[in-house]
């Protein structure tokens, strides 16, 4: 097993709709993130509702750092996405928390993104980038409660497709339907690697909510 570990202690950026990153939703109030090294849990994303009343608003955190892809064009392989996040703040803001995966090789990108929807569970993209409901709802998450996410990917580049094929919350999990699998890979122009991407969306007058995050970590 081959693991990259410590995803969210990277150097980092963010992006909002505003600066052309095309993320979806308007710019929050407030956003942004910190880093604290001397905790445990040393990733803290925040963020409120929107400048612009009735618009649902969102930001996106990612590592400056490509990622390494641990996989080869002409084979087919399994990922592991492991995460651990606990809510802080304003539950009734929370609109969507995504942890989005982007694996891009050979001019292909394999678009396995996963949200938490607080309406209605987990959603992952289809091939078109439509959110998809899994079936697969834990219920409303609480407050200051750290959860284990973990997600399993399969990715064929040889047929150039990809499956989301299970879903893990704490001790809730299920494997995602048969007719959501095997989505096929876009062509990309994109450089070659994986893309981590933590997206926080709010309701239009959520008060400040935000995530912590600790052990995020990819397995191959």
């Amino acid at each position: 097993m081959i693991k990259d570990t410590k995803i969210h202690t990277l150097p980092a950026s963010m992006h909002v709709q505003s600066d052309g990153s095309n993320i979806g939703g308007v710019e929050p109030s407030i956003y942004g993130y910190s880093v604290l090294p001397s905790r445990k849990e040393p990733l803290r994303l925040f963020t409120k509702g929107s400048k612009i009343a009735g618009e649902y608003p969102a930001f996106m955190w990612y590592p400056l750092t490509l990622r390494r892809f641990f996989g080869d064009s002409g084979s087919i392989f399994n990922c592991k996405l492991s995460i651990h996040y606990r809510l802080l703040g304003d539950l009734n803001g929370v609109n969507v928390i995504e942890t989005d995966t982007l694996f891009v090789l050979g001019g292909y990108k394999y678009n396995c993104s996963l949200q938490y929807n607080h309406a209605s569970g987990f959603q992952i993209a289809d091939v078109h980038g439509n959110w998809v409901d899994t079936g697969f709802n834990p219920g409303n998450l609480e407050i200051d409660h750290w959860y284990n996410i973990k997600v399993l990917y399969k990715l064929d580049t040889i047929q150039k497709q990809f499956s989301v094929r299970h879903i893990r919350c704490g001790n809730l999990a299920s494997a995602v339907p048969s007719n959501l699998l095997s989505v096929p890979a876009t062509i990309s122009n994109w450089k070659e690697g994986v893309y981590p991407q933590i997206q926080l969306g709010s309701m239009p007058t959520a008060e400040e909510w935000g995530l912590e995050v600790k052990k995020m970590s990819y397995s191959y």
